[in-house]
């Protein structure tokens, strides 16, 4: 069984991501910035690390443009 870890779960492309792969996969898990922080590398490698993924697909995005 596929594990399939979507982070940015909570963006527009996340939430779409996750709706299309839940039919196909039955272990779909969306993290966003309240489950993970990917400005934290010691710490995002150590959750993913511990959540054994055997995919990880990043849809992470900065949306404030002006800032």
């Amino acid at each position: 069984m596929r594990r399939i870890l979507v982070i940015g779960a909570n963006g527009m492309l996340g939430r779409d991501l996750v709706e299309i792969l839940r039919p196909s996969f039955p272990v779909v898990i969306g993290w966003d910035l309240d489950e993970i922080d990917i400005r934290q590398e010691k710490e995002t490698v150590l959750k993913i690390e511990d959540l054994r993924p055997d995919i990880v697909i990043n849809v992470a995005a900065y949306t404030d443009v002006d800032g």
